[in-house]
C-alpha cells in the first residue's frame, strides 16, 4: 500500500530497516518477524502476513490498519476468531493494492506499543528466551527489558504484552520485551531508534556470552518432535515435507540447530514448548493462512 505524502511519516525508512533486519538470518528466518510504524492520524503500517522482511518494499508488503480501533477493542477479544475479525476489519484499503494482503498475526501488540516497532526471532535473544536460565540472566543483563512468559502467537501473546506494558512509559520512550520461546520486541519513537535499541540489546547478549560470530551453518541435527520445540515457527514450517524443504523451513531448522548447539556449549538448558502447543499452532486459522501464503 502506498504511503501518504508526509515528511513526518517514514514508511520508506522502515522498509529499509526491515530489509536490513530480514537479511540477517541471525535475526529473522523465513517469513518470521514483523515491523510497523504509526502516523498521527490513527493509522499503522505493518508488515503483511507471509511477506519476508528481507524483500519488503514501502509500496508493497505493508498493510495499513486503524490501530486506535484495535487498541480500543483488544481487551474485550475473547478468542482467536474475534481477534482475527478485529484485525481484518481494521484494514484501511485504498483499492489500489497489487494483491490483497493481510496484517501480521502479531498486529495486536504492534498497535499497543510505540510509534515504531521491530519484532525479530533473533537467535541471540532466543538464547535467553528459550533457556531455563534466561529469565535470571536477563534481569542483570537487560534490566530495562520486560520478560513476557510464553503465550501462543496472536491474541494470547498480545494480551500478555498488554498486561506487561508500563503505563507511565510514553510512545516516545524505547521499550524492550523478551518473549519467552519466541523472540524480542523493540518499540521506539522512530524506525532508526528502534533499530539501534534492537542492535544494542543483541550486542549486550553477544558480549555476555562472548559470541564473536553467529554461524547458522552448523552440522545438521535431528528434526525436533512435538516434545522438543523451542519456538512457534518450528511447528509451522516443519509440519509438512513441502514446508520443511522450503527456504523458510531450512532457515528455521538452522535457527533451531544454532540454539541447541550454542546452548550446549554455554551450559544452558533448553526450555521447550508444551507438547500440545504444536497442535494448537497448526490449527490456528491465522497460521493456516501464513502456510498458504508461504506455499504460494
Amino acid at each position: 500500500m502506498t504511503a501518504p505524502d508526509s515528511q513526518n511519516f517514514d514508511l520508506i525508512r522502515l522498509a529499509e530497516i526491515s530489509r536490513q533486519l530480514g537479511q540477517n538470518k541471525a535475526f529473522v528466518q523465513g517469513g518470521g518477524g514483523n515491523t510497523s510504524v504509526k502516523d498521527s492520524n490513527g493509522k499503522m503500517w505493518i508488515k503483511a502476513s507471509g511477506v519476508e522482511l528481507a524483500n519488503v518494499q514501502a509500496q508493497d508488503g505493508f498493510v495499513c490498519v486503524d490501530y486506535t480501533s484495535i487498541c480500543q477493542k483488544l481487551a474485550t477479544c475473547k478468542n482467536e476468531s474475534e481477534y482475527t475479525n478485529l484485525i481484518v476489519s481494521s484494514i484501511q484499503s485504498n483499492g489500489k493494492e497489487i494483491k490483497p494482503l493481510r496484517p501480521s498475526i502479531e498486529t495486536g501488540f504492534h498497535a499497543l506499543l510505540g510509534l515504531s516497532v521491530l519484532h525479530s526471532h533473533s537467535v541471540i535473544a532466543n538464547l535467553l528466551t528459550c533457556s531455563h536460565e534466561g529469565a535470571t540472566i536477563y534481569s542483570n543483563l537487560l534490566p530495562e527489558a520486560i520478560w513476557v512468559d510464553y503465550a501462543s502467537p496472536g491474541l494470547p501473546v498480545t494480551h500478555s504484552v498488554m498486561h506487561n506494558i508500563q503505563p507511565e512509559r510514553s510512545h516516545e520512550q524505547a521499550a524492550i520485551f523478551l518473549l519467552q520461546n519466541h523472540g524480542i520486541i523493540v518499540a521506539a519513537a522512530t524506525p532508526d531508534a528502534a533499530w539501534q535499541a534492537h542492535e544494542d540489546a543483541n550486542k549486550k547478549i553477544r558480549d555476555h556470552f562472548n559470541l564473536d560470530k553467529i554461524d547458522l551453518a552448523l552440522p545438521p541435527m535431528m528434526l525436533a518432535d512435538k516434545e522438543h520445540l523451542l519456538f512457534p515457527d518450528q511447528a509451522v514450517y516443519l509440519s509438512s515435507n513441502d514446508l520443511r524443504t522450503s527456504k523458510a523451513g531450512h532457515e528455521t531448522q538452522q535457527a533451531y540447530n544454532y540454539l541447541r548447539c550454542t546452548m550446549d556449549s554455554l551450559g544452558l538448558h533448553p526450555h521447550y514448548l508444551p507438547p500440545d502447543e504444536a497442535d494448537f499452532l497448526l490449527n490456528m486459522e491465522a497460521e493456516k493462512y501464513r502456510q498458504k501464503v508461504t506455499k504460494a
